[in-house]
């Protein structure tokens, strides 16, 4: 009984889990339980069942993302950003983990303003492909996207800040981080820190000290390139919807673009000196 007790909680652990980072996942994990429990059912032996499960789940999570959701996105009213980079689209995911994992959705007004920023910054910089990390989900407003305090309704996008190699010339779609998050750009001045009080609790503004190791050193921030993006955020965002763009404020002292678009999102919430966030509509 106790031995049935902790699978089932840690069953169900693990589906809270993965429909949290995936959403779909989740669905995906039962059905995998569900296979596994048939095939025991119909005399296969309990390695073959778990082998069977096992592989279910790990191919569905990533082609339930790239090929089902897309299609159920769209009665949401959301659509896929693009996984990698092309001619036509000026702008993809950092890293295909956002892919799928699903986080790549939005409404197809975040879409066109992303089309329309890569199309602009692109005429004086070809070549320039915008990155996005986090979106939304696909399905449902009001469905969390863990660790994010919103991305919540399919108006909300992270950008990549662009950053060029040690020689100094422009790199696509790269980051020091290869997730995009935690390569944080630390203060050129400390006075400028925010929220340097380290006692705080149930915060989400982590310092991710230990994944620094991670983090690549012979890339540095493209200055210019990000501070043009951000300038296009505030100055022609507002016509195709930009309402909100969270930045640290020494990010903002440092790129030289001030707007009352840009706001600082608080000591609770992540840190945004890697990345900016973009909110559309609202």
């Amino acid at each position: 009984m106790l031995r049935r007790l902790i699978l089932l909680s840690g069953a169900g652990f693990l589906f809270v889990v993965l429909t949290a980072l995936t959403q779909l996942g989740g669905v995906i994990f039962l059905a995998s339980l569900a296979l596994a429990w048939f095939l025991r059912r119909t005399g296969s032996t309990k390695a073959m069942a778990v082998f069977a499960g096992i592989v279910l789940f790990l191919a569905g999570v990533p082609l339930a993302n790239l090929f089902i959701a897309p299609s159920l996105a769209t009665l949401h009213g959301r659509v896929a950003l693009p996984c990698e980079m092309s001619a036509e689209k000026p702008y993809a995911a950092l890293s295909p983990v956002y892919c799928v994992l699903g986080r790549n959705y939005v409404r197809p007004e975040v879409q066109a303003m992303l089309e329309a920023m890569g199309r602009d910054l692109g005429r004086d910089d070809p070549g320039l492909v915008v990155a996005t990390l986090d979106a939304n989900f696909p399905l449902i407003d009001g469905f969390p996207l863990p660790p994010h305090l919103s991305h919540d309704d399919g108006t909300r996008v992270d950008l990549a800040y662009f950053y060029k190699d040690a020689a100094g010339n422009p790199l696509p779609l790269a980051a020091p981080s290869f997730l995009g998050y935690w390569g944080f750009e630390e203060p050129l001045i400390p006075a400028d820190a925010a929220c340097t009080d380290k006692t705080r609790w149930l915060t989400f503004r982590w310092d991710m000290d230990w994944f620094q190791f991670f983090v690549r050193k012979d890339r540095t921030l493209d200055e210019e390139r990000t501070a043009a993006m951000l300038r296009w955020l505030v100055e022609k965002g507002p016509e195709h919807g930009v309402a909100k763009i969270l930045l640290e404020p020494h990010m903002v002292k440092r790129l030289g673009v001030a707007s009352p678009l840009i706001r600082f999102q608080g000591c609770r919430a992540a840190r945004h000196d890697d990345h900016i966030h973009v909110e559309v509509g609202g």
